[in-house]
């Protein structure tokens, strides 16, 4: 129940998309990626206290931008993701190791 709670109160892609090219008017060298960041880190956050307005449309980028750093530290980039996509060249590098030595043996 509260996992279909958190899915219908995100922001739809349809929204996610608007608030970014809102944000990428106020600052043209922002980029989806950056932006896309911090509206996460706000959908996730933001029945937290220090969200004073609850709707991301109300905040310009670099309020949005500043509360957030100053109160959630940026999440290691080594987490998670990397750790899968080691795990991935690991195994693709292991198969094809083991691929040639197989075309070796045929050999």
């Amino acid at each position: 129940m509260g996992e279909l709670l958190n899915i219908i109160l995100e922001l739809s892609d349809a929204a996610k998309k608007k608030a970014i090219d809102k944000f990428k008017k106020e600052d043209e060298n922002l980029t989806d990626a950056q932006i896309t960041y911090y509206i996460d880190i706000f959908e996730k956050r933001k029945d937290n206290s220090v969200f004073s307005k609850k709707d991301i449309f109300q905040y310009k980028f670099k309020e949005l931008e500043e509360i957030i750093d100053k109160n959630f530290p940026k999440e290691n980039k080594s987490s998670k993701d990397d750790e899968e996509v080691d795990f991935k060249f690991r195994f693709l590098k292991m198969s094809f190791l083991y691929s040639l030595r197989m075309c070796k043996n045929r050999s």
